[in-house]
């Protein structure tokens, strides 16, 4: 059984993998900035804590 699958599928294939991981990386940004204040605050209140939480 030989299928052949068109080129195009391929390329749609690549461009909804890339979308995917481009929002997960945003979304995953998007949290950790929302949630950098509470950790700040939760773990320590100095400029050392603040380095370590970044």
């Amino acid at each position: 059984m030989n299928r052949h699958v068109p080129d195009s599928a391929y390329k749609w294939w690549a461009l909804s993998a890339t979308s995917m991981g481009m929002f997960m990386a945003v979304l995953n940004d998007t949290t950790l900035l929302v949630a950098l204040p509470t950790l700040i605050r939760a773990l320590y209140h100095g400029q050392f804590g603040r380095r370590f939480c970044i």
